[in-house]
Order: C-alpha cells, then structure tokens, then sequence
C-alpha cells in the first residue's frame, strides 16, 4: 500500500475515535428521546438512564481507545489523554452494574453495593469535564497560547462539576446515573443539558483538525 494511502487510512481512523470520544457527552438527549419513545432495554428493567449511559459511554470509550492508539507514538502528551479515557470506561462499566447490583442488595448478597457503584460512578460522571480539558491541552493543535478555547469551555462545565462533587460528598444526593431534586442535583441538570453537550460540540468541531491535521 502506497505510503499516502498509510498516512490517509491512519488519520481516517485517528479522526473517527476522536469524534466518537463526543457520544456520551450528548447522552441526556438520547434519555429523552428514549422516555418520549418509551423505549425499554430488558437488561435495565426499562430504566433509559443506565442504558443509554452504558451504549454511549461504550462508543466513546472505544474511540477514545482508537485515537490513544493512533496518536501514542511520537507524542509525549498522550498520557493526558488516560483520564478522561478511564473515566468514561467506568461510567459505562457503573452503568452496566446498576441493575444487577440491585438486584444483589435486594437478595443481601453484598449489602451497599450499589451505594458504592453509584457513588463511584457519580465520580467519574464529575470528573468528565475537568479531564476534558486536561484532554483537549494534551493536544499541540489545540493550543493557543497558555489555554485554548476548548479547555476554557471544559473548565466552566468543571464549576458545575465542582458544586456536584461538594453536593456528592455532603451525602445530598446520588448522582449518577439519575439526577436529583437538590441544589446540587439541579446543578447536575445544567452539568447534563448544557456542560457535557457544550463539551461534545467541542469535540465535534475540533474533529477535523485533530483526525486530520
């Protein structure tokens, strides 16, 4: 294979990871149209929330996976790029454990655990935007000077990521996968509907200068 051909089919690739990396920063809209559907997944016992979080998150996990892949060689930056990976890898895998960890409190055979599986997926669901932007620094076409405009947007989306955490360790609320009706669980609403989209379309518009710089 011709080496232009390589280069094409490689950044073709790094192109289509990283724009999957944005599915599951849209994944409160997919919540509504599965409610407004009345869609039902069997496994999640027709909860649309740990569904969607779980199909979403899968699809962002592998394109995240695909672009470190592509892009670990020659760049010394890569490992930024970890975090937000593992963080998106554990909302799904949290997600995916809901139904069934009930089910195991129901029958005593671990009692908490899904306590436990709620309160470490609602970490990794605050942590999403704080290592968006620590993501989207570690990429040398992004930058701008100290802190490009993509960081900016994942640091503001981080503020609500800061009210959810103090929220989350008061005991106020269980964020994850189902916002709640506090203050901080408000401020989980905003964090779905405006910070995570907000992150997504960066990803999205960044796309093609990343996968094909």
């Amino acid at each position: 294979m011709p080496e232009n051909e390589v280069t094409s089919t490689t950044a073709d690739v790094r192109y289509t990871g990283y724009a999957a990396i944005s599915v599951i920063f849209f994944s409160i809209f997919a919540v509504f149209v599965g409610y407004i559907g009345r869609i039902s997944v069997p496994y999640f016992n027709g909860d649309i929330f740990p569904a969607v979080f779980f199909l979403f998150g899968m699809v962002s996990f592998l394109g995240g996976a695909l672009f470190l892949y592509r892009t670990a060689d020659g760049d010394d930056s890569w490992y930024f790029r970890v975090p937000l990976i593992v963080s998106i890898a554990v909302v799904a895998l949290s997600s995916f454990l809901t139904p069934a960890l009930q089910v195991q409190e129901v029958l005593l055979v671990f009692q908490y655990s899904a306590l436990v599986n709620a309160y470490i997926g609602s970490l990794a669901f605050i942590l999403l935007a704080p290592l968006s932007a620590l993501f989207f620094h570690s990429i040398p076409v992004l930058r701008r000077g100290c802190v490009s405009g993509h960081v900016v947007v994942s640091l503001a989306a981080s503020l609500l990521s800061g009210l959810m955490l103090f929220g989350m360790l008061q005991g106020d609320v269980i964020l994850f996968p189902h916002p709640g009706d506090s203050l901080h669980g408000f401020c989980s609403w905003f964090y779905l509907l405006f910070g995570l989209p907000a992150i997504g379309i960066m990803f999205l518009v960044t796309s093609p200068r990343v996968g094909h710089p």
